[in-house]
């Protein structure tokens, strides 16, 4: 009989009959297992990483709640929402964490839901987050009711801010990990199958062959089974003698998987990359840096803001205009903005390059250049400039123009004067 030594790895009775050995059986990567939990998913490092890097880059944006006015737009930084926003949602957070969790929530589960607190004058007063909710639809398939799974209080539409992501309806979102349990299993099994080979130090063991006269019993086998794993069964038994007896001779395997094949399972590279493309984030994000350089992360960097993080702070910026303001306000044109652009200050060379442009033109003064690195404002500073020769202050522009021509008549008068003479 054939007695495989690998066996030892695997919970299954052993067989008493000849068997070939395999790496893979019993293992992760032929049987697949799906991760559809949140602490499955969280333990692989690129999904932790992803998840993040999203979550913290939302919850540090900077805002501002606006009011319009004819063709522009007035910073109301009195208005009793903007401290509830962007300093306090609620006695127990942060507006950084209150937002760094509703996204992270969004993520994870596919909805991020929180509850609109109201005094008894119906004044907003905190924002709670919740994790889970029931929606119940009216008839004319209109959200009537929210649901906490938790405490089973029910909530009028009106009173919770929703963020949902992309799912079967436009009312709740589907959480990706369900969508894309597959490949977060992969990414597991992965790791498993990495540490299964560590700690068999890449080695996959023999068979016992016993002449054929010599009949195990299955509780022989297991006996033997059990006798082997105790005494050579890890990495830190490696190269102590086997003594077999009854005949019985070991006829040790040759590494099954190559070294570069094992790399190629430890690197995981693939996997990374399939977890990043699910989330939307560039790999040198989750510091996976295959073939990347400046110039292309700098592109990433811009296209992740745009495609990753813009969709998902509009929609969080429409359910808080709509749900935050009375239809008085809304009218009025009250409404929530972030600053998208804070994002990419850390890119210092063209943060200078966009604004040297944009004061070319007008377009920002000194002080409001000087408030977007929090510098106090400079005499003067308010007036805006426009490079025509030298910079100067757009309310002189005419008196230029009107000076250059004068200047062209008078030159011309002269010069036909001369002639004349």
């Amino acid at each position: 009989m054939a007695f495989s030594i690998f066996d030892i790895f695997k919970s299954n009775k052993v067989a008493a009959k000849n068997s070939t050995p395999n790496i893979l059986s019993g293992t992760t990567l032929s049987n697949l297992t799906t991760i559809s939990t949140q602490e499955g998913v969280m333990s692989i490092s690129a999904a932790f990483r992803c998840v993040n890097v999203i979550a913290e880059t939302i919850a540090q944006l900077n805002g501002d709640i606006y009011f319009k006015s004819g063709n522009f737009k007035e910073v109301k930084p009195d208005h009793p929402l903007y401290y509830l926003l962007f300093h306090r949602p609620s006695v127990n957070v942060s507006s950084f964490v209150f937002r760094r969790q509703l996204v992270y929530n969004y993520l994870m589960l596919g909805n991020g839901y929180a509850v609109i607190k109201r005094d008894n004058d119906m004044n907003i007063v905190a924002l709670e987050l919740v994790k889970e909710m029931d929606i119940f639809m009216s008839e004319d398939k209109q959200v009537k009711i929210y649901v906490d799974k938790k405490t089973q209080n029910k909530y009028d539409s009106s009173e919770v801010i929703h963020l949902a992501d992309i799912g079967y309806d436009e009312i709740k979102g589907e959480s990706r990990i369900t969508k894309h349990k597959e490949t977060f299993g992969k990414s597991k099994a992965s790791a498993k199958l990495a540490n299964k080979l560590y700690s068999n130090g890449l080695y996959i063991g023999g068979t016992i062959q016993y002449p054929e006269n010599i009949q195990l019993t299955e509780t022989e086998a297991d006996e033997l089974s059990s006798r082997i794993e105790e005494k050579y069964g890890s990495v830190d038994n490696a190269g102590r003698v086997l003594v077999l007896d009854s005949g019985g001779k070991f006829d040790q395997h040759t590494n099954m998987m190559s070294l570069s094949d094992a790399e190629y399972i430890l690197g995981e590279h693939l996997t990374i990359e399939d977890i990043c493309r699910i989330f939307g984030v560039p790999p040198f994000k989750v510091f996976h840096f295959n073939k990347m350089t400046y110039d292309n992360m700098e592109a990433m960097k811009v296209d992740f803001v745009e495609s990753c993080i813009l969709p998902i702070v509009v929609q969080l910026e429409q359910e808080l205009n709509y749900k935050l303001f009375s239809l008085k306000e809304i009218k009025k044109g009250y409404s929530i903005k972030h600053d998208i652009k804070s994002i990419l200050r850390a890119d210092v060379r063209a943060q200078a390059d966009y604004l040297k442009s944009t004061f070319s033109i007008g377009k920002y003064t000194i002080n409001e250049m000087r408030a977007m690195d929090d510098q106090m404002p400079v005499e003067g500073g308010d007036t805006p400039f426009i490079q025509v020769n030298n910079y100067m202050p757009l309310g002189m522009v005419e008196e230029y123009a009107q000076a250059m021509i004068d200047s062209k008549k008078s030159n011309m008068y002269i010069k036909n004067n001369e002639q004349e003479e």
